[in-house]
C-alpha cells in the first residue's frame, strides 16, 4: 500500500504542461554525448603541467624523484600535522612589533626599579617555524630540526632533492606533503619549498610526538622507498592495442593447440587401425 502511495504522490507532483521529449540521436538531430577534452585549447601553465605529468608517468624515475611522487604523507596525519603547524605560525610584523614594544617597555621599567632585566613569558619569543633552505639544512646538520616537512612540488626538484637522504642519514624526522602553497601559508608566504620544527607548544607536545613516530614507521623503517624507481605507466592506447595483439597470441596457441590435438587423435587411430589391416592382407593371401 505505502509503493503505490508514493507512485500516487510522484503523478501528482509532475507538471502537465511540461512534456518529455525523447533524445533521437538519427542523422540531423541530436548530436552524441562526446568526450571533448582532447579538443579543448588550454593556457599554457596548463599544458606544461599536463606534460610535466604525462612525461612522470611514462619515463622511469629514479628512487630519490619518485620519493616526491609516489610517497607524500597520508592525509589523516597530513591534517594532524598542519593543526599543530598553525599553532606555531611565525608573526606577523604588527604583532612582532607590538610584543618588541612591550618587552622594551617592560625591561626599562625593571632596570629602573633595580631589578634583574629579563624579560617574562608575556613578551619572550615565541616558538616558530623555521624557513629558507639553507636555514633548514643548517638545523639539519646540527640535528636542531625536531620536524622537517618538505613540499612535493617544489620547482626546480634539485632544490630539495638530497633532504631526504640527508635526514635518514642524521635520523632527524622528516615527512614530504603535498602542495607548496600551503606550506607557504604557514609562514606569510605565497609559497615554500621547506620548514621545520625546532620547538613546540606544550598543548601540542603530545600529539606532535605521537606524529613524529608515525612520521619515522613511514619514512625511515621502509627500506624499499629508498630503491624503487617509478614511472613506466603506460598509456590507453598503448593498452588497448597491447591488449589485441596478446588476444591474437592467444587465439593462434589455441588453434595450434586444438591441430596438434587433432593430429595425435588421427595418428593414435591410424597407429590401431595398422594392425587390423595387415591381418586381413594376411588373411587374404592365404
Amino acid at each position: 500500500m505505502s509503493g503505490k502511495a508514493n507512485k500516487q504522490k510522484q503523478a501528482k507532483q509532475t507538471n502537465p504542461l511540461i512534456v518529455a521529449n525523447k533524445k533521437v540521436f538519427g542523422k540531423g538531430n541530436v548530436a552524441h554525448p562526446r568526450d571533448l577534452t582532447r579538443y579543448i585549447k588550454y593556457p599554457l601553465y596548463v599544458r606544461i603541467q599536463k606534460e610535466k605529468r604525462l612525461l612522470m608517468k611514462r619515463l622511469k624515475t629514479p628512487p630519490a624523484v619518485n620519493i616526491f611522487a609516489n610517497h607524500t604523507l597520508d592525509k589523516t596525519n597530513a591534517t594532524q600535522l598542519f593543526k599543530i603547524l598553525d599553532h606555531i605560525k611565525p608573526e606577523e610584523r604588527a604583532a612582532k612589533l607590538q610584543r618588541i614594544r612591550a618587552a622594551a617597555k617592560e625591561l626599562a621599567e625593571k632596570t629602573q626599579k633595580g631589578e634583574k632585566a629579563t624579560a617574562s613569558k608575556k613578551t619572550e619569543k615565541p616558538a616558530t617555524l623555521s624557513y629558507g633552505i639553507n636555514n633548514v639544512v643548517r638545523l639539519i646538520e646540527r640535528k636542531q630540526a625536531k620536524l622537517v616537512v618538505i613540499a612535493h612540488d617544489v620547482e626546480p626538484l634539485e632544490m630539495v632533492v638530497y633532504l631526504p637522504y640527508l635526514c635518514k642519514k642524521l635520523q632527524v624526522p622528516y615527512c614530504i606533503v603535498k602542495g607548496k602553497a600551503r606550506l607557504g601559508q604557514l609562514i606569510h608566504r605565497s609559497t615554500a619549498a621547506v620548514v621545520a620544527v625546532t620547538e613546540i607548544k606544550k598543548e601540542d607536545k603530545a600529539a606532535f610526538e605521537s606524529l613524529v613516530q608515525n612520521v619515522k614507521s613511514i619514512y625511515f623503517e621502509n627500506a624499499h622507498m629508498y630503491r624503487e624507481f617509478g614511472g613506466r605507466i603506460n598509456g590507453f592506447k598503448h593498452n588497448e592495442k597491447q591488449k589485441k595483439i596478446q588476444s591474437k597470441l592467444n587465439k593462434d596457441l589455441a588453434d595450434k593447440a586444438k591441430q596438434q590435438a587433432a593430429l595425435t587423435v588421427t595418428t593414435a587411430v591410424e597407429e590401431k587401425a595398422a594392425p587390423v589391416a595387415e591381418e586381413k592382407k594376411a588373411d587374404k593371401t592365404a
